[in-house]
């Protein structure tokens, strides 16, 4: 004989077993599948919201400031002198001259003819008619001349329609300090490392033919020297300056000056 065995609640009801249904499986189901959407849309969510913070947020980079030119009172003189360098000629071998030998004979004394002598003493003594008051004496010129002090500067292009000497020394200065701002690449200090201000003097020489010439340099940092020569080439040919109505050699400097933050 066989006994079923019946569950009792705690009011001492029968307790009946419910069998699980598919609905409750497609419950499950379903809830696993929500949460896996929610925790997906909540990781693209998360990462707009990453990438949209990264945009917004500035890079910062070293600020360098607009290059600056002064005029200074003083002439450096321990400049860096930049010689182009030369080509090596072959040299000729040069034959020496041979002298020839003259033969010759002395005779005596009383051959040699007396002569009369050119002046007398009283002759030389006497006044002449030279006016020491006309006389002009010329400055030697051929000696390099400062731009401050030169009697006619050279003219830069684009300032021939200028008149006066000062308008001239001006004109050709703006231009020289446009050609620097406009080329002069001052983002190669910061790739070396160089901050503060920084300081380049350069002097040179415009030749009688109106050539930029024997370049001086003289900067904290040799890759500043570098730029400065580079820059300094662009410098394109005017008309020479002139002293005394005589084409001169002409020394012109100006500092380079620019800070790196």
């Amino acid at each position: 004989m066989k006994f079923k065995m019946k569950s009792f609640n705690a009011h001492g009801n029968e307790h009946k077993t419910r069998k699980p249904s598919k609905h409750d499986a497609n419950l499950r189901k379903n809830n696993l599948l929500h949460f896996q959407l929610g925790l997906l849309i909540s990781l693209i969510v998360t990462f707009f919201v990453f990438q949209l913070a990264l945009r917004e947020q500035p890079i910062e980079k070293p600020e360098v400031a607009q290059i600056d030119f002064i005029e200074e009172p003083y002439v450096v003189t321990d400049f860096k002198k930049y010689v182009e360098p030369k080509k090596e000629q072959s040299k000729e071998k040069i034959t020496p001259r041979v002298k020839k030998s003259y033969q010759f004979t002395i005779g005596k004394d009383d051959e040699v003819e007396t002569k009369k002598q050119l002046f007398s003493q009283d002759e030389l003594d006497e006044p002449g008619n030279l006016d020491l008051d006309n006389i002009i004496y010329v400055k030697k010129t051929d000696d390099p001349v400062l731009f401050d002090k030169v009697e006619f500067v050279p003219v830069f292009p684009g300032c021939e329609s200028l008149s006066s000497n000062e308008e001239r020394k001006e004109c050709m200065s703006d231009k020289i300090s446009k050609i620097v701002r406009k080329n002069f690449r001052t983002d190669r200090a910061i790739d070396f490392g160089l901050t503060g201000t920084q300081r380049i003097y350069v002097q040179f020489t415009i030749n009688k033919q109106g050539l930029v010439s024997d370049v001086k340099i003289k900067a904290p940092h040799k890759v500043l020297e570098e730029e400065a020569l580079r820059v300094t080439k662009l410098i394109p040919q005017m008309k020479p300056g002139k002293q005394q109505d005589r084409e001169v050699e002409v020394v012109f400097m100006k500092p380079i000056v620019f800070k790196v933050q």
